[in-house]
């Protein structure tokens, strides 16, 4: 994810590098809406700050790092099912 309206004298910094990134930095990086992430972040799964009172919200890498652990931990610890055909019973009483 680096993006491409970098000046010349614009140095990329890859986000797991930084301490914090943007709610649209963040949901690109979790595939998610801006609006997911600040509810992540109202529930307590992401933090939050503000860098001064009235700045954006951001959101720390640390915590970004640690809810994407949880997800990798959850999917290694689903039971893996077997994909095929899903099956639909249709039962009428016409009388």
């Amino acid at each position: 994810m680096q993006p491409q309206n970098l000046t010349p004298n614009t140095v990329y910094i890859p986000w797991r590098e930084r301490a914090f990134l943007t709610i649209q930095e963040t949901a690109e990086i979790l595939a998610r809406s801006p609006d997911w992430v600040r509810v992540r972040i109202e529930m307590g799964d992401l933090d939050g700050a503000r860098h001064m009172q009235g700045a954006p919200l951001v959101v720390t890498v640390p915590s970004v790092l640690r809810f994407i652990a949880g997800i990798e931990r959850v999917a290694r610890q689903a039971p893996h099912r077997a994909v095929g055909r899903a099956h639909l019973t249709v039962v009428a009483n016409n009388t």
